[in-house]
């Protein structure tokens, strides 16, 4: 094993034996090899220790924990043993695209100024499709962009990158490698709750510098009956949203970042039914106020309907109930 490998590969797991072996040997495949795997086996009860084994020709540093350490502080864990100079938290059920990490080398090697690689989430399940959200760089109409096409990479501002959170979360783990000294010094992983916890601790991450987007294909995450998530009621996943969107204003504030600008911009790239539905979301939810205002703001201005066709689409789009929650945002 490297002692100053270029990525480490950190996977939290427990209890995931099979998936777990299905994730080394897609990291078995990788066409780049100077990284490191980390496996936090967080008090595991099957034999993930034997499925480890079986894969001796990796640099695998495998440590498990005496107890379960509940997730948060596992993935925080996982960091601080680290020694790559760029991470990726791989869940234990997902995989990554065998050029991945060479493709993130290429735009990353000796460039102080880039804080993270950036490929599509892509996410569903077998029978039902998968589906992505494509992003574009600072000055470009989505409409109007072609770099998907011919395999290019395009650079988009930190700050920018980390308020499309707000509204998307296109930019997770596994398929984003990000600087380890940036997780590090923002903070680590996200522990004030678990779900959401990752686009609060990427939206961190990536204001610290320039990102790299790469629209082609770097990985997938699986949707199974264990996903945590799944298997929560309305109501929490709610409150856990609310408290995602808070956190994130709440850093942005405190680190005088100007996302009232960039949401804007970002919105202004987006069509008047994709922010319809953010709209949706964000009032169904009873999230923050202000950012549901500003969001009414862009809509209103680049509506194709006015006065009362506009209200009226609006009502039928988000809901009554929806539609008294904004007006209470936009009149506070």
């Amino acid at each position: 094993m490297s002692l100053n490998p270029f990525f480490t590969i950190a996977i939290p797991t427990f209890n995931r034996a099979g998936m777990l072996k299905q994730a080394l040997e897609s990291l078995r495949d990788q066409s780049f090899r100077n990284f490191e795997i980390i496996i936090g086996d967080n008090g595991s009860t099957d034999d993930t220790a034997t499925v480890v084994a079986e894969f001796s020709d990796l640099p695998i540093c495998y440590r498990r924990r005496l107890e379960n350490l509940g997730p948060v502080a596992n993935f925080n864990q996982l960091i601080q043993e680290a020694k790559g100079e760029f991470f990726v938290l791989h869940w234990d059920d997902d995989f990554l695209h065998r050029d991945f990490l060479l493709r993130a080398y290429q735009v990353l090697n000796g460039r102080a100024d880039r804080v993270a690689y950036a490929t599509p989430h892509w996410h569903g399940r077998l029978g039902s499709g998968y589906v992505t959200d494509l992003q574009s760089s600072d000055s470009q109409e989505i409409s109007e962009l072609t770099y998907f096409l011919r395999d290019e990479v395009i650079e988009i501002s930190g700050e920018r990158a980390a308020v499309k959170t707000l509204v998307s979360f296109p930019m997770v783990f596994p398929t984003t490698a990000v600087r380890l000294s940036a997780l590090r010094e923002s903070g680590g992983y996200f522990q004030e709750f678990e779900f959401g916890g990752d686009v609060v601790t990427m939206a961190r991450v990536l204001s610290r510098g320039k990102v790299v987007y790469d629209a082609r294909v770097g990985g997938y995450t699986r949707i199974h009956g264990g996903n945590s998530s799944l298997n929560q009621n309305k109501e929490w996943k709610k409150q856990c949203h609310r408290n995602k969107i808070q956190a994130i204003v709440d850093y942005f504030e405190k680190s005088k970042i100007d996302w009232k600008t960039h949401l804007r911009a970002e919105l202004r790239q987006m069509g008047e039914g994709r922010i319809l539905m953010e709209l949706k979301v964000l009032t169904g939810n009873r999230s923050h106020q202000e950012l549901i205002s500003v969001i009414y703001q862009v809509l209103h201005e680049q509506a194709q309907r006015k006065g009362v066709r506009f209200l009226r689409k609006l009502i039928s789009r988000i809901g009554l109930k929806n539609s008294i929650y904004l007006w209470k945002c936009i009149r506070r």
